[in-house]
């Protein structure tokens, strides 16, 4: 990335920063929703849980049965927070 900075732009510097990512402890499980069976994730941060997230075959579930992920997804979310 620096080499296509220096030889193709007017930069004479660029700053540089070290950066640290904190993750929250995380589980999945598996939801059954109209769409089929979804996996979703679930954080938490020191004991307190955080809102799950559907993640996997979201897009499969949505396509198999005509339907857009998001529905799928809102779906997903809704089977997640009653478990």
């Amino acid at each position: 990335m620096l080499e296509r900075l220096f030889r193709g732009s007017t930069t004479f510097g660029v700053r540089e920063y070290e950066a640290r990512r904190t993750m929250l402890a995380r589980r999945w499980i598996e939801v059954e929703t109209s769409y089929g069976s979804v996996k979703v994730k679930v954080g938490s941060w020191k004991g307190v849980t955080s809102p799950a997230r559907p993640d996997g075959r979201l897009p499969t579930c949505g396509e198999a049965r005509g339907v857009e992920v998001r529905a799928v997804y809102e779906a997903a979310f809704a089977a997640a927070q009653r478990s």
